[in-house]
Order: structure tokens, then C-alpha cells, then sequence
């Protein structure tokens, strides 16, 4: 006698498909993932400042050595922030963020439009972090009404519902739009990551060496900046105090803009940033 050993689905099961779908979901809705992220983000990010960006080769092999400027184009560690795993990082931020908003949205927003209380036990209330008993004397009717103006005159909404035996229970809330102060940030920070994100791809950052009186095309652009004066302002100690540049924006032949630029204050005309950055004129969109 021959026995099928092939079985067929079982009953109930989910398709794998969708326990795939779930444990993804889960992956990013994470904490611990949000935790790793912003962690490693913090860490690498101290290389990337350690290590100044988008230098000439010569320079790193002049600071660091062959060996060690090997490592640093290998991960480019010299154009951090527009590598793949960095990318990939902001990526999953993103992700998480995302899926995280999507998980708790939801249930806050019916808080705010649904104020069905249902069965309530008042034990509950014993466990919260923050809570008050007091007890009122009186006629039933009378606490009531005292209850119903004191939650009015502090500007309380509230649902009056019966909670069995003939007693009346009242269900008061105020601040609740303070409960999507999360989902407002959440928000916030996918609008500067897909900045970042976009900004990576699609702008582009270069460094230009001038001298004095010397000029340069701007790359995708059809004006040239020309570089009046470079000036360094000291302490009285001797230290470097800003590194200063005045620059001078040509378009079409004409002069049409001119402005003295330090590090941390750029120049931006059309799209495009000029920061100072040492004896260096660099460019960004």
C-alpha cells in the first residue's frame, strides 16, 4: 500500500508571502532599529568630520599614508556622505520612520475623533503614574453637577455614560492634538532626510582652488565667480580666529554681485552655495 506523503496546506496558516511581509514590518518597526541607526549615523559621522571631504588624493596620502588613504577611498570615508552605505543608512531611517508613523497614527487619530470609553474599570486609574482620588458628600445629582462645572470651567470636554448599576460615569480629555507631537517630528525628520537624500543625487559639490584676482567657471551654471580678496582675521593671541573671501559673481560679462564670504557663511546665488573653506572655494547644490 503506497501513503501520500505529500501534505497540502495547513488549515489557517498564513501564505508566506505574508509572514515575510510581517517580519519585515516588524524589522522596521523596530525601536532597536531606530536606536542602531542614529547610533552608527552618530559614530561614522565623527569620521566624516575627522576626515575632511572631497580632498584631492595627493592631500590624503600626504596627512594619512598610503595604507591608511587605501581605506579611506575604499569606503569613502573621503565623500562620506554620498556613499552607498551611508545612503543605505538614511535609507532605512527613513523606513523606520515611516512605519513608525503608519503604526501609531492611526489609533491616535481615532482618539481624537472617537471618544467611546466603553467598559471602564476604575481600578485602573490607581495604576497610573499621575492620578487623584477625592471624595464629595452629596446627593448623587448634585456631585454630578458639581463634577460636570468643574471639568467645564477648566476647559474639559467630556462623554457622560452610564456604568451600571444606576451610576453615572464621566469621560473628560483635553490636549489631545498634543498627542500627535511625535507623528508632527516624524514628519519633520523625513522631510530633511529625503532633502539629504535627494540633494545627494541630484546637487553636486566640488572644490575650487583661486588665487587672488583669478576666476573659474561654474560647473552646470552660466556665470563665473572671480575672487577680489582673501584676508585671515587673528586673535591677540596669534590663533587663526576666520579665514575671510570676498567674491564677486560675473554673469553675461556684467559684474551683477558681490559678497564677503567665512566659513559657516556662505554665497548663493542660483541654486548654488559657495562656502570658504580655508584658502579653498568650495561649491554646493
Amino acid at each position: 500500500m503506497a501513503e501520500n506523503s505529500k501534505q497540502g496546506p495547513v488549515e489557517g496558516a498564513k501564505p508566506w508571502h505574508r509572514t515575510v511581509g510581517s517580519k519585515v514590518w516588524y524589522f522596521f518597526n523596530s525601536l532597536k532599529l531606530t536606536l542602531f541607526v542614529l547610533i552608527t549615523l552618530a559614530i561614522v559621522s565623527i569620521f566624516g568630520t575627522v576626515v575632511e571631504q572631497n580632498q584631492p588624493v595627493e592631500a590624503y596620502l600626504a596627512q594619512y599614508g598610503e595604507k591608511w588613504t587605501r581605506t579611506i577611498l575604499a569606503l569613502r570615508l573621503n565623500d562620506m556622505y554620498h556613499s552607498y552605505w551611508f545612503m543605505a543608512f538614511l535609507a532605512a531611517l527613513t523606513l523606520n520612520i515611516i512605519v513608525c508613523t503608519f503604526e501609531r497614527f492611526p489609533p491616535k487619530w481615532k482618539g481624537l475623533i472617537h471618544h467611546k470609553p466603553g467598559k471602564f474599570d476604575p481600578q485602573v486609574i490607581d495604576r497610573f503614574s499621575h492620578n487623584a482620588t477625592a471624595t464629595v458628600s452629596g446627593a448623587p445629582e448634585a456631585v454630578r453637577q458639581r463634577a460636570i462645572d468643574l471639568l467645564k470651567a477648566r476647559r474639559y470636554k467630556f462623554v457622560e455614560y452610564p456604568s451600571g448599576d444606576g451610576a453615572t460615569a464621566l469621560y473628560a480629555w483635553k490636549g489631545v492634538v498634543g498627542r500627535l507631537g511625535s507623528d508632527v517630528t516624524h514628519i519633520s525628520l523625513l522631510l530633511i532626510l529625503l532633502g539629504a537624500i535627494v540633494g545627494s543625487f541630484a546637487g553636486y559639490k566640488d572644490f575650487k582652488a583661486v588665487y587672488v584676482g583669478g576666476s573659474f567657471s561654474v560647473p552646470d551654471s552660466d556665470f563665473k565667480l572671480r575672487l577680489d580678496k582673501f584676508w585671515i582675521d587673528y586673535y591677540d593671541t596669534g590663533q587663526i580666529r576666520q579665514y575671510n573671501s570676498l567674491l564677486t559673481v560675473i554673469e553675461g560679462g556684467k559684474e551683477v554681485l558681490t559678497r564677503q564670504i567665512w566659513v559657516n557663511e556662505p554665497l548663493y546665488y542660483k541654486g548654488i552655495r559657495f562656502y570658504q573653506s580655508r584658502c579653498l572655494a568650495a561649491l554646493m547644490r
